[in-house]
């Protein structure tokens, strides 16, 4: 398999039928890392920290 067949003549992404493809078990692993202040981590977790509701 030479072609990406999501890709169209322009590079762009597009849309592929898959619906004839055999089931297959996958599994998918994810990871984050999320940054912030030692202070910030302290009030969080002594419970200090007001919650906000989100808009």
């Amino acid at each position: 398999m030479n072609e990406f067949t999501h890709l169209d003549n322009q590079g762009h992404v597009r849309m592929v039928d898959v619906g004839h493809k055999d089931q297959t078990l996958r599994t998918a692993v994810a990871e984050g890392i999320v940054a912030m202040h030692p202070d910030t981590l302290a009030r969080i977790m002594d419970e200090k920290s007001e919650k906000k509701a989100m808009s």
